[in-house]
C-alpha cells in the first residue's frame, strides 16, 4: 500500500516519473548512498512491467522496490575504491555505512551522509566526532545491546541458570537480576570511559535486595540497583565472580572454556567426537568430577587444552 498523501510520493498521474519520485528517497534510504538518475529509472520501469501485466500502480511500485530489495549492493556494505595502485578502501559513504551498522544496526541518518558530502569522514578525527555523537546518540544503546550480547556468556532473558536450581524464591526473577547486574557494570565502564580491566578486577556492583541476598551482603533492600562497593567481600574480581558467570557456567570446564574465550580471546579448537567419546568411556561411572577433570588433564589426546581449561575453571 501506498500512501500518496505523503509529499515525497503524491504526484499527478500513477506513471513512471510518479514511481520514480516514491522511489528516489526509499533508493537512497535502502542502499546508503545517493542513486544515480538512470538508475532509478530502471527501478522505476518495473512499475511498467507490472502494470502491462495487469497488475495494480501500486503492486507496479512495489516490484519496483522489490528490485531495490535485491540490488547486489542493498546486500554488501561499502564499495571500495583504489586510492593507490593495487590499495582499495572504502569510499565516503561505505564508512558511513559501516559506523552505522556497527553502532546502530541501521542505516546512516542524515548528519552522517552529510559529513561524507562534506569530506568530514576522509579524517580520523572527522570518524571520532561521529562516532561519539552516535554512541551519545539514544540509538547508541544498539551498540552497547550488541556487544553485551556478542561477546558475554549470560543467562538470557528466558533461561534460568544450572546453578539457581536449588534456590527457593523466584528464581526467574533473580536469573534477570544476575544478567541486569552485569550489564550494569558493561554500562559504567562505557559511560564513565573506564579502562577496560574494570571488567575482571573492578570492585564495584549494582545490585537489589535479592541479589543482596543471594550474595550474602548486607545494607540493601528494595527492587532498585543501587552501586555497591565488594571490597572486603568475596565478590572481587568484577564479571568473573558474579553469579551471571559462576551460575551459568556450573561446572569449572565450561567455566574455564568461558574465562578463555571470553575474557582471553583464545580460539580453542572443538575436539575430535571420537576422542571425546573414547576418553569418557575411560571415565569410572563413580567418578567425582574432580576425578573426570583429573583424566583429561592426564591423557595425551585432552591435557593441552584441558590443563588450562581447568586451571582457569577451578580459579572461579
Amino acid at each position: 500500500y501506498i500512501d500518496r498523501t505523503d509529499p515525497e510520493s503524491s504526484c499527478d498521474q500513477p506513471d513512471h516519473e510518479c514511481a520514480k519520485t516514491f522511489l528516489t528517497p526509499v533508493a537512497a534510504k535502502l542502499l546508503r548512498r545517493p542513486v544515480s538518475d538512470a538508475r532509478l529509472d530502471g527501478f522505476a520501469a518495473f512499475t511498467g512491467i507490472a502494470i502491462d501485466a495487469g497488475l495494480s500502480f501500486d503492486e507496479g511500485v512495489a516490484a519496483g522496490l522489490t528490485a531495490i530489495l535485491m540490488a547486489p549492493d542493498f546486500f554488501t556494505v561499502g564499495i571500495n575504491v583504489e586510492s593507490e595502485p593495487g590499495v582499495y578502501v572504502h569510499d565516503g559513504y561505505g564508512v558511513a555505512e559501516n559506523l552505522a551498522l556497527a553502532i546502530w544496526n541501521s542505516v546512516p541518518d542524515e548528519t552522517l551522509l552529510a559529513a561524507v558530502d562534506d569530506g568530514s569522514l576522509d579524517t580520523a578525527e572527522g570518524i571520532e566526532s561521529q562516532v561519539r555523537r552516535m554512541l551519545d546518540d539514544s540509538k547508541g544503546e544498539r551498540f552497547l545491546r550488541g556487544f553485551i550480547d556478542r561477546h558475554f556468556d549470560f543467562p538470557s532473558a528466558n533461561a534460568v541458570p544450572l546453578g539457581l536450581d536449588d534456590i527457593e524464591g523466584d528464581r526467574e526473577a533473580l536469573a534477570g537480576d544476575l544478567r541486569r547486574e552485569a550489564e550494569l557494570l558493561i554500562e559504567q565502564v562505557f559511560a564513565d570511559n573506564l579502562p577496560v580491566e574494570t571488567l575482571v578486577n573492578g570492585t564495584t556492583t549494582f545490585i537489589n535486595e535479592r541479589l543482596a541476598d543471594y550474595y550474602g551482603f548486607e545494607g540493601v533492600s528494595g527492587d532498585a540497583f543501587v552501586e555497591f562497593s565488594t571490597v572486603g567481600t568475596s565478590r572481587t574480581s568484577g564479571l568473573l565472580t558474579m553469579g551471571a558467570t559462576l551460575a551459568q557456567e556450573v561446572d569449572l570446564i565450561h567455566r574455564g572454556v568461558n574465562v578463555l574465550q571470553t575474557y582471553l580471546c583464545e580460539a580453542l579448537v572443538a575436539p575430535d567426537p571420537e576422542v571425546i567419546e573414547a576418553a569418557l568411556d575411560e571415565i569410572p561411572d563413580d567418578a567425582t568430577v574432580s576425578d573426570a577433570v583429573e583424566y583429561r588433564t592426564t591423557i595425551s589426546d585432552c591435557a593441552a587444552c584441558h590443563v588450562l581449561i581447568a586451571t582457569l575453571g577451578a580459579a572461579f
